[in-house]
């Protein structure tokens, strides 16, 4: 298992196409894990992340995506 900090920041690419896709699905990921501890700030802000770091060839995008605009719709 691995720490929020080391998902995030310790793995890394040096190539940044590569970086950013990762980090758009850490984000994501990190995001679903708060919202099954029900910590919908986290949720939201990891979603943010996810949609603000991503290519938009990652599924995870368009997940966060659609999820941000449901949230914002309720």
């Amino acid at each position: 298992e691995m720490d929020e900090d080391t998902f995030l920041v310790k793995q890394t690419f040096l190539n940044t196409a590569l970086e950013a896709r990762r980090l758009c699905q850490a984000h994501f990921w990190i995001g679903v894990s708060y919202l099954r501890q029900n910590d919908m700030e986290k949720y939201r802000y990891h979603l943010h992340q996810c949609y603000a770091t991503s290519q938009v060839i990652e599924s995870e995008y368009y997940l966060a995506k659609c999820e941000l605009q449901r949230l914002t719709a309720e």
